[in-house]
């Protein structure tokens, strides 16, 4: 832990080093329109009672296009509309009694719970630095509503058979969510009025979407933006 802590204060430092000793850019735009993208690592804090299961990844992505207003050249404030493809993994081994004649006995198993969301994150963005490259995090708010929800089973067999099933199961789930996000990254002003922005971030369900359960994500945000 205490190696992590410090290579993030070295990673901190680097990058403001870097912000801090250019030359200013003179372009300054109030109004930004802004198109996303983020690979996501997905999972859940539900806690998995079954001894040969294990928790696996589950890969997700958030895209969308937001709006920005900057009074000045260090606050931000941004709000647009998401697209996202949430969820979480269940890995694990079965044997034993678990056998269709034809096939023998299950040898490995994968549960994929899907969740696809359209949210209206609510950003405020704080700059560091007056150059081309430039320091940024962002804190904020996304309400969230359920569009679907799918479990999808992955079963294999002795024989080398493989089964997938898929069941849309929304009713189970609660339908709103509220997600709080926040990130840490760059921003380079590529030419003109365009940027593009890369910011590792954090997104977590603050609402259960069953009893003890919340949603979370972890991913690498790329954005462009242009200035109106």
């Amino acid at each position: 832990m205490l190696r992590i802590r410090s290579g993030l204060l070295l990673l901190l430092t680097c990058i403001y080093c870097l912000v801090s000793g250019q030359e200013n850019v003179s372009t300054f735009s109030k109004f930004m329109v802004g198109f996303n993208f983020s690979p996501d690592f997905c999972y859940s804090t539900k806690k998995i009672t079954i001894p040969e299961a294990q928790d696996g990844v589950k890969w997700g992505t958030t895209q969308g296009v937001s709006f920005l207003f900057k009074p000045n050249k260090k606050i931000g404030f941004e709000a647009g509309i998401n697209y996202a493809n949430k969820g979480y993994q269940t890995l694990g081994l079965i044997y034993g009694n678990m056998i269709k004649p034809q096939n023998g006995a299950i040898t490995r198993s994968a549960e994929k719970s899907e969740f696809y969301y359209v949210s209206l994150p609510l950003k405020v963005n704080y700059m560091i630095g007056n150059g081309k490259l430039r320091f940024i995090s962002s804190a904020g708010i996304s309400p969230g509503v359920l569009l679907s929800s799918k479990k999808k089973q992955v079963i294999k067999y002795e024989n080398g058979a493989i089964l997938r099933t898929e069941e849309e199961v929304s009713r189970n789930f609660k339908q709103f969510n509220l997600f709080s996000t926040i990130s840490i990254g760059i921003q380079y002003h590529l030419k003109d009025k365009i940027s593009i922005r890369i910011e590792p971030n954090l997104s977590y369900g603050l609402l259960q979407v069953s009893p003890n359960q919340n949603l979370y994500s972890i991913g690498v945000n790329v954005g462009f933006y242009y200035g109106l």
